[in-house]
């Protein structure tokens, strides 16, 4: 029987990269938290100061809001059907925001469960 060399050293060190990028994801996610705490402030700040951008020092910022499509999942296959009915194209394989945007404008009519929502967002730009 041929007894075969396993590479301990290529094994030891594919454990130490799937180690050291599992501790990159744990910390990715806690910055991410951070990250999302952060851009709830800045968004209230925007509130309350009626400021949609600011600078300081080699970062700038811009609080934006932008229309979403939002539906009632139990209403998705009526909304499926009056987007077929109506030849809307504003269902593709999820809601399309501009284009429920624009036929809200258009002034069309939406199905019960559909609507369009705010949401604010936090944009970075590095100098």
């Amino acid at each position: 029987m041929t007894t075969i060399q396993v590479p301990s050293d290529l094994l030891a060190r594919y454990r130490e990269i799937i180690e050291a990028r599992d501790a990159l994801s744990v910390q990715d996610k806690q910055l991410s938290d951070e990250l999302s705490e952060i851009s709830i402030k800045l968004i209230k700040f925007s509130e309350d100061t009626g400021l949609t951008s600011f600078a300081d020092g080699n970062l700038s910022i811009s609080v934006q809001t932008k229309m979403r499509a939002k539906y009632d999942p139990a209403k998705w296959e009526e909304i499926v059907r009056w987007d077929l009915e109506t030849g809307t194209g504003a269902v593709q394989r999820r809601l399309t925001d501009a284009k429920i945007e624009a036929l809200l404008i258009e002034g069309v009519p939406f199905p019960e469960g559909l609507s369009l929502e705010p949401v604010t967002r936090v944009l970075h730009r590095r100098k």
